[in-house]
């Protein structure tokens, strides 16, 4: 199967990132991505042309693909779907589909370029966005496996993971966990007063003046045959550069220390010199780039790292870097703990929520966990 063999398309036909990536100085990025799809199945035969042309969701499948990989599960593609059949030792453990949320019609794409060096929209107006759109998503996806369960697969006794990625906006990175934390358990981040940190929680969100969406949708039985959500907001074009040597990009990072939410700032580059330093800034529009993430003054501190270069160090990501599993308490086919365990072995951070408490909890979480990765292309080198 070869991705970027696009002879048959016009480039108008082709996805405005998926043209971004055929540049010829992605050359190594390119076979990046095609180490993750070794072993994938186009089983309709649509998956190439879907990849050039509509991009996201087929990014995402094969991201997904490359996880599954890493966790030593064989994906059995006789079947139609769901996307992945997941066995050890010729048994089925559980089933994943993959799904994105796009910008909603008449929204602005994620990439387009003006609004994310302009953004129009206030965080919180960001936050609701995401939260709307993964809301709508994930309840179409249990929606068709509910109805689909029994057609396709003849048995529901596995658990049913959900891989789901937002790509709603040109900022969607911003919204970190808070979107889907809202989604799944109501928790709306936590407050300080008076000495005390204490949890916040939202029941809904108002849609539109009349319709409003009930949020928390793990914390009853209504989404039993969801066993959990993977997801990432990381998992972007970025996670192919940054898995990379020498992919000429700065990346800048927030990441959490342990279970606290502090982060921190790195960024890494590629040269040698102030002078030549100096002049890629200029031509890249880094400043720019940089004032407009609100990370100026971070940047400045004492406290950012910068490693210096990039090609003799690497930039060291992980591929499951910035990935959570959440948890259903009420899932029907819960995931046993075999499978969290692995999924805690190559690096992904697992979540779930008190039902007795009544609280999210952090069933772990690696230390130094990205949660928000940004990346700047370098020009001319």
């Amino acid at each position: 199967m070869d991705l970027f063999d696009y002879s048959k398309l016009k480039e108008n036909e082709l996805h405005p990132n998926f043209r971004n990536i055929i540049q010829e100085s992605r050359a190594n990025e390119r076979e990046t991505l095609n180490k993750w799809i070794e072993g994938f199945k186009d089983r309709d035969n649509k998956f190439v042309h879907e990849f050039q042309t509509t991009f996201n969701s087929s990014f995402w499948e094969i991201y997904c693909f490359a996880i599954l990989k890493e966790l030593n599960y064989i994906c059995d593609f006789s079947y139609s779907r769901p996307d992945f059949v997941l066995k050890r030792d010729n048994r089925i453990e559980f089933f994943c589909e993959c799904t994105v949320s796009n910008a909603p019609q008449n929204g602005i794409e994620e990439y387009d370029i003006e609004e994310k060096l302009n953004p129009k929209m206030s965080i919180e107006e960001s936050l609701d966005l995401s939260t709307i759109r993964a809301l709508n998503r994930l309840k179409s996806k249990k929606k068709w496996y509910s109805k689909n369960k029994n057609k396709i697969l003849n048995f529901d006794d596995k658990p049913f993971v959900i891989a789901y990625a937002p790509f709603d906006q040109p900022h969607f990175q911003t919204s970190n966990l808070g979107a889907i934390m809202r989604v799944l358990y109501s928790y709306d981040g936590c407050y300080y007063e008076r000495g005390v940190y204490s949890n916040s929680y939202k029941k809904y969100i108002s849609k539109s003046e009349k319709v409003d969406l009930d949020l928390g949708i793990f914390l009853d039985n209504s989404y039993e045959d969801i066993s959990g959500i993977l997801f990432s907001c990381v998992g972007t074009w970025s996670k192919v550069s940054a898995c990379t040597p020498k992919s000429n990009c700065i990346f800048i990072q927030n990441r959490y220390k342990g279970n606290n939410i502090d982060s921190e700032i790195s960024i890494n580059y590629n040269v040698d010199s102030k002078d030549k330093w100096d002049k890629i800034i200029k031509r890249s529009k880094v400043e720019a780039h940089i004032d407009k993430l609100g990370l100026s003054d971070i940047l400045k501190s004492e406290n950012t790292t910068q490693r210096n270069p990039f090609i003799e160090f690497g930039y060291e990501e992980r591929l499951t870097d910035g990935l959570n599993l959440f948890l259903n308490p009420y899932s029907r086919n819960p995931i046993s703990d075999e499978l969290i365990s692995n999924f805690i072995k190559v690096g992904v951070n697992v979540h779930t929520f008190d039902i007795n408490k009544m609280e999210p909890i952090v069933i772990f979480a690696h230390g130094d966990s990205l949660f928000q990765r940004y990346a700047i292309r370098l020009r001319g080198l």
